[in-house]
């Protein structure tokens, strides 16, 4: 079978059977699907498990199963998935293998720099072999196909933990360095929006307004703006409340 290699272009003739091999020419990592080679890439990641460990706590605590809900075990190992670039510059990730963990079947790969994958050197985590062929993967989006820039192969670094919630067990997972937890515990709460502040301040510009226009002399007008507007700032942190940094 002869190939083109999806890097540089050159041709190849593939006599095995293997569906991983290195382009002789510019010795690009590539794997072959559906008579086309993909690059073959893995996502450069230092493991910090103190760091995932906190961000599992606190994705636990604002879904409030902290109380009862210990962490176990987190486990380490890199996932194969189809990376798909859109030529509107978007980009999205399907799984390339079976997940165990549910919340992965759709995921934004976090930024990070992708490398060839040297068979000859692989990481000291766990791979799983990819098993999903990438037509699967479409299923009725066919009508997108015709938009793709670029696919490749690519193992992505995938923090995972359980953990018991009443009786019912949850999994979270995260994707490298990326900030968010992909979990199946239900979403935090949403805090109600006070309406004190735009209360507060509609009553302001009202009462602005009406010392502006119950003085006659652009004098004795300005002093009342400036007058309401000194109680407005000595009232506000107590009616609106004071200011919160962060988010």
């Amino acid at each position: 079978m002869i190939v083109g290699c999806s890097q540089c272009g050159a041709k190849i003739d593939r006599r095995d059977e293997n569906r991983f091999f290195t382009c002789p020419f510019c010795r690009s990592s590539l794997v072959l699907e559906g008579g086309r080679s993909f690059a073959h890439l893995i996502m450069e990641h230092n493991r910090n498990d103190v760091w995932v460990r906190a961000l599992f706590s606190e994705r636990l605590e604002a879904s409030g199963a902290a109380n009862g809900s210990g962490i176990h075990h987190i486990g380490f190992t890199y996932y194969p998935f189809w990376f798909i670039r859109m030529n509107d510059g978007t980009a999205f990730a399907r799984p390339a293998a079976h997940m165990p963990h549910p919340e992965l079947s759709s995921i934004k790969v976090p930024p990070g720099r992708l490398k060839f994958l040297d068979e000859a050197e692989p990481p000291s985590a766990g791979i799983v072999p990819y098993s999903i062929p990438l037509e699967s993967v479409f299923g009725g989006e066919g009508e997108r196909i015709g938009s793709i820039r670029r696919i490749d192969l690519v193992y992505l670094p995938i923090y995972s933990t359980r953990c018991i919630r009443g009786s019912t067990p949850h999994t979270a997972s995260v994707v490298g360095d990326g900030p968010r937890v992909y979990s199946t515990l239900p979403p935090p709460p949403e805090k109600a929006t006070s309406a004190r502040p735009l209360i507060f301040f509609g009553a302001v510009l009202g009462a602005m307004i009406v010392a502006g226009l119950s003085f006659e002399g652009m004098l004795y007008k300005a002093a009342a703006v400036l007058a309401v507007s000194a109680a407005a700032i000595i009232l506000s942190p107590v009616i609106v409340g004071p200011r919160r940094s962060g988010s």
